[in-house]
């Protein structure tokens, strides 16, 4: 059994239930002319459909059920040190960190930056729900050994639309 097989079958028995919500469709004229959610431009343009805070039009969502781990900074202060601070971003003690992402359906790894097509862009079409909280994912850091044996994901939490 390979490093990721093993760390799946792990995470699967012992991580923590949440859900990823990915929305696809037609992108928002608010993403559009600011690059990312803005309540304001659909205060502006009441005639105009809204995305609710999703950034798409026409929507459509794909849920995966997902364990993984997930902890506060202030917790993980050790692990943090092993990873450059550059490569996940600023950090605060409002964040929070994901660790691992295997699917409930069938024990797989699921790769956060192939869930949509444009994955820097993306901040808006993928949610994560843990405990009944929403969250963006701000950063994607990959832990490898041969491959990608899991991913380290900081999470911001969702503002409220």
């Amino acid at each position: 059994m390979d490093y990721q097989s093993q760390f799946m079958t792990n995470l699967f028995y012992q991580g923590h239930d949440a859900t990823i919500t990915v929305v696809s469709g037609t992108a928002c004229p608010c993403l559009l002319k600011y690059g990312t959610y803005d309540p304001q431009w659909h205060v502006d343009n009441p005639d105009a459909e809204d995305c609710n805070g999703t950034g798409q039009i026409e929507s459509e969502e794909t849920e995966y059920d997902i364990k993984a781990v997930f902890s506060g900074i202030a917790g993980l202060q050790q692990f943090l040190l092993q990873i450059k601070a550059t490569e996940i971003g600023q950090l605060t003690n409002n964040d929070m960190l994901m660790i691992g992402t295997v699917d409930t359906s069938d024990m797989s790894f699921i790769n956060l930056e192939e869930l949509v097509d444009d994955f820097d862009n993306a901040k808006y079409q993928i949610t994560v729900t843990c405990d009944s909280v929403n969250w963006l994912i701000e950063h994607v850091h990959d832990i490898r050994a041969d491959e990608i044996v899991c991913q380290v994901a900081l999470l911001t939490r969702k503002p409220d639309a």
